[in-house]
């Protein structure tokens, strides 16, 4: 299959994907309607507002998906279109008193997604040991604990998940990743 009909059937996916969630919206909109509007306007109200929302998002991803004209392009609105479903699951769950489908994030899905993204290995991004204890803020004395847990605070700080889906700091991201990944590989020569 080539390029063009690749993109074309990727668009035609996440545009389909995109008209099923918004029915879903849509019926579930009702559904809190019902079943809060009299008894809880205000709860009914700020549902409809978070749904109106996430419906915003969908129309400013269903126009970059139109717009976008690379298959890559195209993975990366994937992504965020994953993100956006998690936001409806974490929004309607409360209201069919439901469990939220699980989405813990893991570390080793992190390192792996980045890995790839780099070709093998985020480390590429660090010159040295030096400038890999710099990017994290340590002076290189410290155990590998204190790295670790400073590694992970830097991570959960940038990630896009925790910036609300924002993501501008992934340069940051992919820097600090390199270096915990550096420091790790080089930690019994550092000691």
């Amino acid at each position: 299959m080539d390029d063009a009909k690749k993109i074309t059937d990727q668009k035609r996916k996440l545009t389909q994907k995109i008209m099923l969630l918004r029915i879903g919206i849509e019926q579930d909109i009702i559904y809190a309607f019902e079943k809060h509007f009299e008894n809880d306007s205000y709860v009914y109200l700020a549902f409809e507002q978070k749904m109106t929302s996430i419906t915003g998002l969908l129309e400013i991803i269903q126009n970059q998906i139109v717009e976008t004209t690379r298959l890559f392009e195209l993975g990366k609105i994937a992504e965020r279109l994953g993100y956006v479903e998690e936001r409806i699951d974490e929004t309607v769950s409360p209201l069919y008193n439901r469990r939220r489908k699980s989405r813990r994030f893991r570390f080793s899905d992190f390192f792996n997604k980045y890995k790839e993204q780099m070709g093998g290995g985020a480390e590429s991004e660090v010159g040295s040991l030096k400038e890999a204890f710099d990017l994290l803020g340590l002076s290189g004395n410290e155990d590998m604990l204190v790295v670790t847990t400073t590694f992970r605070r830097l991570a959960k700080k940038y990630h896009p998940d925790a910036r609300g889906g924002d993501r501008s700091y992934e340069i940051e991201l992919r820097k600090i990743v390199g270096a915990y990944q550096l420091i790790k590989q080089n930690h019994h020569t550092t000691r």
